[in-house]
């Protein structure tokens, strides 16, 4: 529309009869055109129509109000100009959101007039990518005041897509990051020290930060949606968090509040938004991929989880979150005190068993290796795969066994906490139960006037007796806090346990089985007796079979970890005699150990010089 149309329409509206009286928001009176205002404005055109409908129209002014108009009466002035002026003139970056809103308010669609005030606020919208970032921050702000029809409009959604464009363009990608932050240590709740050395990754922080929750939310929701790295999404929200609880008034000590009833209603509300500002953090937390978030961080967050009295669901979340990375964990972390009454323990064990259910939970949906592949990687690394290398359930089973052994002299602790506690874990997570033995040692020590002989017998179950070491065995052994069947069962596992090594060592060194040649110059062999000399004339298949022996009965008859062996009459002379056969098993097991060295050099050497002899013939 060229500058002679819009004088003529200004001429117009000059000569036109001035009829409609328009009430903004019961603040401000308009006299308007009615005509001019019909050939804009179809929620105008549909409330003279009911008006006329209802009654006939009596003296020279029409009433309108339009109650809740966006922008208040500042904007429909903006509207009434353009009407009057057919031009786009006043629309601009800081009321265009408004502007949109009104148009969609008073329905000025094409259908009415072409080049309508909805048509030219969306042009101006589409160049939005082309705007500079403050310039669409502003925008988004602005949309706070007007946001149920800026979201139906859907500016909301095209700021936040715009915003989360150019963040994401300057955020690694999802998999170098996680590659290269593999090694780095994590930042802690607060971030501030983190930022100083990533701010080509953090520029954004403070910008995104200053937003509301509702909207800061919704360009996460973009940037997870885009696929952007999520560990640094995490930082954000924490530094968000961070920076926004301090704002409302939180504090980690609860202050004392004056009997005042307004100041009882501040503080409520207050609390209230607190707790909506930490629930929507820990719902975006954890919607991220595992492991995104700092473990330390996730533990100041259960505390204010606490202290704000949030919801279950939100709790659940973090507890979720801990348990997903349970390994990264120490013992102090899991030291948590709950308020202790007459009965009640000391510890919250039963949050950490929640702990460990999640981490069960989380490790049976990340899809394992397959087993043709972990025998590669043990034969690979058998030097060291066992010692170097922890899976993260093993890491777990040894941290349990010191949280075990912590919390044990607590007078309060029952023993069916205990107990479920100390099984929660699947057998593999321990390679050994020395550990679990101690804790269970410390238990039984502190609670030996509290606790009946069924109870500690039921205790004493939790252990697997084939994975103590030799030490830990003959402690027990003569350990009186332990049932006294227990002794002497202990000890024949731990003598199986010795002629099954001196089996192994003799007959598969290094996972290949020897010729009976090698074995039979020195004379010896292992069967279900001791280890003794043997005759010339014996035979490589009885030594295995021997061997065999040994091992079949480790496997089936010496489980006691749901029963007791107990023998007719235990007595100390029957200790004290296996007691010396473990030694001299022992002993022999060492010496058996140095001749297999010896047979391995002397192998070596004849294939030397057996090489040798032919290179030079």
């Amino acid at each position: 529309m060229n500058r002679n149309d819009r004088v003529k329409i200004i001429n117009m509206h000059i000569s036109m009869a001035c009829d409609l009286v328009v009430i903004v928001n019961k603040e401000h009176s308009f006299v308007l055109s009615t005509r001019l205002m019909l050939r804009y404005s179809g929620l105008i055109c549909k409330m003279l129509k009911i008006l006329t409908h209802r009654q006939p129209i009596r003296g020279d002014l029409v009433r309108i109000k339009l109650n809740d108009f966006p922008g208040g009466p500042e904007i429909f002035d903006l509207a009434v100009k353009f009407c009057c002026g057919g031009s786009g003139d006043h629309l601009a970056a800081t009321n265009i959101v408004r502007m949109r809103c009104a148009a969609e308010y008073l329905e000025m669609t094409e259908q009415y007039c072409k080049q309508n005030l909805i048509k030219e606020t969306e042009e101006a919208l589409g160049d939005m990518m082309f705007w500079d970032w403050q310039t669409i921050l502003d925008i988004y702000k602005s949309c706070e005041a007007v946001l149920p029809l800026a979201e139906k409009t859907r500016i909301v959604q095209r700021c936040a897509d715009s915003l989360a464009w150019r963040v994401h363009s300057s955020l690694p990608d999802q998999s170098s990051s996680a590659s290269s932050s593999t090694g780095a240590a994590e930042p802690r709740f607060s971030t501030a020290s983190s930022l100083s050395g990533s701010f080509a990754h953090s520029w954004w922080f403070g910008d995104i930060s200053k937003l509301s929750i509702y909207l800061m939310e919704r360009v996460v929701k973009a940037l997870i949606a885009s696929n952007a790295d999520n560990k640094t999404l995490a930082r954000f929200l924490l530094y968000y968090l961070h920076h926004s609880l301090p704002m409302l008034g939180y504090t980690s000590v609860a202050s004392k509040r004056k009997n005042d009833s307004n100041e009882d209603i501040l503080h409520t509300y207050t609390l209230n938004v607190q707790r909506e500002v930490l629930e929507s953090v820990v719902c975006l937390l954890s919607s991220l991929v595992a492991r995104s978030a700092p473990y330390r961080s996730l533990f100041t967050l259960l505390r204010i989880a606490g202290v704000l009295d949030a919801s279950k669901s939100c709790k659940s979340r973090i507890e979720r979150m801990i348990g997903a990375q349970l390994d990264m964990a120490t013992l102090d972390h899991l030291m948590i005190t709950v308020h202790p009454t007459s009965c009640s323990s000391l510890y919250d064990v039963d949050l950490v068993l929640r702990f460990v259910q999640y981490f069960l939970q989380d490790q049976d949906s990340v899809p394992h290796m397959k087993p043709e592949r972990m025998k590669m990687v043990r034969q690979h690394h058998a030097t060291y795969f066992h010692s170097a290398v922890q899976s993260p359930l093993t890491k777990v089973g040894h941290l349990m066994d010191k949280y075990l052994a912590e919390i044990a002299p607590d007078v309060n602790l029952k023993p069916i906490k205990f107990q479920e506690l100390a099984e929660a874990l699947t057998d593999s997570a321990r390679r050994t139960h020395d550990g679990l033995y101690r804790a269970v040692d410390i238990y039984l020590e502190a609670h030996a006037s509290s606790i009946t002989k069924e109870e500690a017998c039921n205790i004493s179950k939790v252990l697997d007796y084939k994975k103590l070491s030799f030490d830990a065995s003959e402690h027990l052994a003569k350990n009186p806090r332990f049932p006294s069947q227990l002794a002497l069962h202990v000890l024949l596992i731990q003598q199986l346990k010795l002629r099954a090594t001196i089996a192994a060592s003799i007959f598969n060194k290094s996972g290949v089985v020897r010729s009976g040649d090698d074995f039979l110059e020195k004379g010896f062999t292992v069967s279900n007796q001791l280890v003794r000399p043997l005759q010339p004339s014996c035979d490589i298949r009885q030594i295995l079979q021997g061997a065999r022996s040994d091992a079949l009965f480790l496997e089936k008859g010496s489980t006691v970890s749901n029963q007791l062996v107990r023998p007719s009459q235990p007595s100390c002379t029957n200790i004290r005699q296996v007691l010396q056969e473990n030694e001299v098993l022992k002993s022999d097991l060492h010496e058996m150990e140095s001749k297999v060295v010896e047979l391995e050099r002397l192998c070596k050497s004849m294939r030397f010089h057996v090489s040798f002899t032919s290179l030079v013939c």
